[in-house]
């Protein structure tokens, strides 16, 4: 019985690293583009590269990706482990920042507005989440963003979101074996967690700790499109709200109204609530 389940088992540890290889490769292959060219090309589209340089791989080749939208303005909020402390740093639509350079953080928060120069109707909407050091907490985090429903309503299929991770695998010991791996999913959906007239909300999905390996860089991101109900033109804000769990898991967002989150669940958590005003 015992060489029976050591079988099974050995067979099982093989499929897990052969389904992880597989999901890298396919990534690999699908983004194809240099980091530089990425870079280069948001740049001419008016998104500046204090920002992208805060922003998750998954959301930057995203927003790559959709050629029609150009930057107009976004948040970058780090956050620090130690203190439970979240600053935020506004970016205008010219791309100029409030600060010259954002401080290195245990988490970085990038919010993103983007226009359709030909379809006047469409706004563009990301929120990314990057990890530079792992949290020990590894649940769900919600994240929720609200708009002005009496303006914008969420365009049909267009909320995705995708929570990914870099690591590297250890032996029977916990000794790194040298080998490492980038971009293996963790979660992705075309569904959100719940939807309201008035803003949207999902979680990013944490990966946990494993015996085959170690994740050293947690990241992901939401993104959706935002249709116009109106002809007029004018300002309006977008509100966004992010919660981390430090004690329990079963945290969640509901939005009541436009501008309104309320969160509930078991234990303690850091949370972060902020807004950008925009034209329309």
């Amino acid at each position: 019985m015992k060489k029976i389940f050591a079988t099974f088992l050995a067979i099982t540890l093989c499929l897990m690293t052969l389904s992880m290889n597989v999901t890298a490769v396919s990534l690999s292959v699908a983004n194809g583009v240099e980091n530089e060219v990425i870079d280069a090309t948001l740049r001419s589209r008016g998104y500046p590269q204090v920002f992208l340089d805060s922003m998750s791989p998954s959301a930057k080749l995203s927003i790559y990706e959709k050629s029609d939208f150009v930057f107009d303005g976004g948040i970058i909020t780090t956050y620090s482990q130690e203190t439970g402390i979240f600053t935020d740093y506004e970016i205008a639509a010219d791309g100029i920042a409030t600060i010259g350079q954002i401080p290195a953080s245990d988490l970085t928060l990038s919010w993103s507005i983007s226009k359709n120069p030909r379809n006047s109707k469409e706004l563009f909407v990301e929120y990314s989440y990057v990890w530079n050091n792992m949290p020990f907490f590894r649940w769900q985090d919600p994240i929720a963003v609200s708009w002005d429903d009496s303006l914008f309503e969420m365009k049909d299929d267009s909320f995705y979101k995708i929570d990914m991770y870099d690591g590297y695998y250890i032996n029977s010991s916990g000794v790194p074996t040298g080998e490492t791996f980038t971009g293996y999913i963790k979660s992705e959906e075309y569904g959100y967690a719940s939807g309201y007239s008035a803003g949207v909300t999902w979680y990013a999905d944490l990966r946990g700790y494993d015996v085959l390996y170690v994740a050293d860089a947690l990241y992901g991101h939401g993104e959706f499109t935002l249709e116009k109900k109106t002809s007029s033109t004018g300002s309006s804000k977008m509100y966004g709200h992010y919660v981390h769990p430090t004690a329990s898991f079963g945290a969640s967002i509901a939005i009541p109204k436009f501008g309104s989150f309320s969160v509930s669940g078991g234990g303690s958590s850091d949370e972060r609530g902020n807004q950008k005003t925009f034209s329309y």
